[in-house]
């Protein structure tokens, strides 16, 4: 892959490593299952304390990009696009 289109442009080489792909993808689940336990203590607390930590979850590094809200606010983990299938790499 080529980037760029001056005269110092820089070439990247982009290599698909299976057992990374999978280490990434059990890292994945890992975190998508510490998320629904997450989200089912919250649905436990109510008022002001479900409030707080709804936004605690969703500010979260880790876990608010796993997270989207509903317009009955209702909250649910999301499996991101690439965990069924690894992204695309442009080679064979």
């Amino acid at each position: 892959m080529v980037g760029g289109d001056s005269a110092a442009r820089r070439r990247f080489v982009i290599v698909r490593n299976p057992e990374e792909a999978e280490r990434d993808r059990q890292k994945r689940e890992s975190i998508l299952a510490e998320l629904r336990q997450r989200l089912e203590a919250l649905k436990q607390k109510q008022g002001e304390a479900h409030t707080k930590a709804a936004c605690e979850l969703r500010a979260h590094e880790t876990f608010g990009r796993y997270l989207r809200q509903t317009w009955a606010r209702d909250w649910s983990s999301t499996r991101p696009r690439f965990a069924e299938k690894p992204p695309s790499t442009g080679s064979s």
